[in-house]
């Protein structure tokens, strides 16, 4: 998928007129592959491309994300393993030019995580729903 952003001010900055204009992109995207009947790969993913935040004109960065998920005993126990950003694309280098103030430089939050999540179902198995007043198959 996609988005396209668009800045446009018009006014007044430090008491001088200021007319800015930045378009950014942001790209992402999702996959699941099914590698066994109990076993899902999934990857995910963005990019931005010429971002922004206010007046800071950012390059381009994003991030990627894998995960591996395997069931057993029926479904009843479900194990996940998720990673994030696992190439350490997320520094995002900023530069700012208006008015008195030029500035640069680049910005790292560490968001490499790696994850495991174990899931165990206990009960009696799925209740049976009758569909209410609008069930018209009986």
């Amino acid at each position: 998928g996609g988005q396209f952003n668009r800045n446009e001010y018009n006014g007044f900055y430090e008491g001088n007129p200021l007319q800015y204009t930045r378009d950014s992109w942001r790209l992402y995207m999702f996959h699941m592959l099914r590698i066994f009947s109990d076993t899902k790969l999934t990857l995910s993913g963005f990019m931005m491309i010429n971002g922004q935040m206010d007046f800071y004109e950012l390059q381009n960065f994003g991030g990627i994300n894998v995960g591996i998920k395997q069931s057993f005993f029926d479904d009843k126990l479900t194990i996940t393993i998720n990673a994030r950003d696992i190439l350490r694309t997320m520094v995002v280098k900023y530069e700012i030019n208006q008015g008195s103030i030029h500035a640069f430089g680049d910005r790292y939050t560490d968001n490499r995580r790696i994850g495991i999540n174990i899931l165990y179902t206990f009960g009696f198995g799925q209740k049976n729903d009758k569909g209410g007043m609008f069930n018209m198959d009986e």
